[in-house]
Parts: C-alpha cells; sequence; structure tokens
C-alpha cells in the first residue's frame, strides 16, 4: 500500500496543476463543441 500513496499523491498534485490548465482550456472546448 505503500506504493500507491505515493502515486495518489501525485496525482493529487498533477490534477491541482492541471485544474489551472484545464479551467483555461475549459472554454476554448466548450466554444469548439458550440
Amino acid at each position: 500500500h505503500k506504493q500507491s500513496n505515493p502515486t495518489r499523491r501525485l496525482t493529487f498534485v498533477q490534477v491541482r496543476a492541471h485544474r489551472r490548465s484545464f479551467r483555461r482550456l475549459r472554454p476554448e472546448i466548450l466554444l469548439d463543441f458550440g
């Protein structure tokens, strides 16, 4: 389970960083779909 802990932590950090980029891409993707 120790291997899953660090993996999950890395995912959380990536999600946090991606959240900022995702927010910017979200409007672009929505416009593309529209």
